[in-house]
C-alpha cells in the first residue's frame, strides 16, 4: 500500500501534493524512497522529477521561516476542503513573483527565536 503526501505550511495554509511514496519500480525492482510526483491539473500528467524539484525548491522559498509539515493525504479527511489552498498548476505557481524575495533582511530577525528554540540563542 502507498501513501499520496503533502507538504503544508500551517501559517499559510497553502499545500503541495507530492504524490505517493514509493520504493519499488514497474518491475517491483526495489529503488530509493521518492514520490511519484505532482498532478498537474494543466494537463493531467505527473511532473517529472526534475520539475517536481524544481516545484518544491520553488514552495521552500515561498514557506521560508515558516511551520511546514510532510503529512499523508488522509489527514485532510476531517478538514473543511476551503481551510487549505493546494496548488494545482504547476506553471501558473512557479511564475509567480517570490515574495518576499530572499534576502530582504526578514530572514535574519525571524531566524533568532527559531535558534532560541534550538536552545542556541546568543549571550
Amino acid at each position: 500500500m502507498s501513501y499520496t503526501y503533502c507538504l503544508v505550511c500551517f501559517e499559510c495554509r497553502e499545500a503541495l501534493t507530492m504524490g505517493k511514496a514509493y520504493c519499488l519500480d514497474e518491475q517491483m525492482r526495489s529503488v530509493p524512497w521518492t514520490f511519484s510526483g505532482f498532478r498537474d491539473v494543466a494537463d493531467g500528467q505527473r511532473l517529472p522529477q526534475s520539475r517536481l524539484m524544481t516545484l518544491l525548491v520553488r514552495f521552500l522559498l515561498e514557506h521560508r521561516l515558516h511551520e511546514l509539515r510532510l503529512l499523508p493525504e488522509d489527514a485532510f479527511e476531517s478538514v473543511p476542503t476551503d481551510a487549505v489552498e493546494f496548488i494545482e498548476d504547476a506553471d501558473r505557481y512557479l511564475k509567480a513573483a517570490l515574495t518576499p524575495e530572499p534576502g530582504d533582511g526578514e530572514e535574519t530577525a525571524l531566524a533568532r527565536p527559531i535558534a532560541e528554540r534550538f536552545g542556541v540563542a546568543d549571550e
